[in-house]
């Protein structure tokens, strides 16, 4: 799916063009997904999609990339809700099933089409940005450091020796 709509947005006109940096999941080589990648035609040379190898670009984070990202996706990953919380809009190239698709917040797209879609009409219609509410909508404070800093500091004071 994800290669797919890869290689039909760098097709697409230049004004709905894409580029996509894919980060490894850390429990595999980076070269497995590349190899993948090269055999299903979405890795080409001066084509829309980089691989980022570990160490490569001074080792930069999958968070980092999806802070200067306009969007990201994944399978199901944790890099959902970490996208939300910066603003960046995501979508699961799958069928998963979680808070976040349930109150609307993640798309799924099991098609290159559906990928296609959410990523040049749902979030360029969006501005490219997730809901500033969206993790109130879950249900995460606002001020969650300085409450678990305050329930810290209690249980400290609790069992502190005279």
């Amino acid at each position: 799916v994800f290669c797919a709509a890869a290689t039909s947005l760098r097709h697409a006109s230049s004004s709905s063009s894409f580029g996509f940096v894919f980060s490894p999941h850390p429990g595999y080589p980076s070269s497995y997904e590349e190899g993948l990648f090269t055999r299903w035609g979405c890795l080409t040379e001066g084509g829309n999609l980089k691989v980022v190898r570990p160490k490569q670009w001074g080792g930069v984070t999958t968070a980092q990339l999806v802070s200067v990202a306009k969007a990201s996706a994944s399978m199901d990953s944790t890099v959902g809700a970490q996208s939300l919380a910066i603003g960046v809009p995501h979508v699961y190239v799958s069928d998963r099933d979680d808070v976040w698709t349930r109150m609307g917040l993640i798309s799924n797209a099991l098609t290159p089409e559906s990928l296609v879609g959410v990523l040049n009409v749902t979030f360029r219609a969006r501005g490219f940005r997730a809901p500033t509410d969206a993790m109130a909508r879950v249900g995460v404070p606002s001020n969650g450091t300085a409450i678990m800093e305050e329930r810290l500091r209690s249980l400290l004071r609790r069992d502190a020796i005279p």
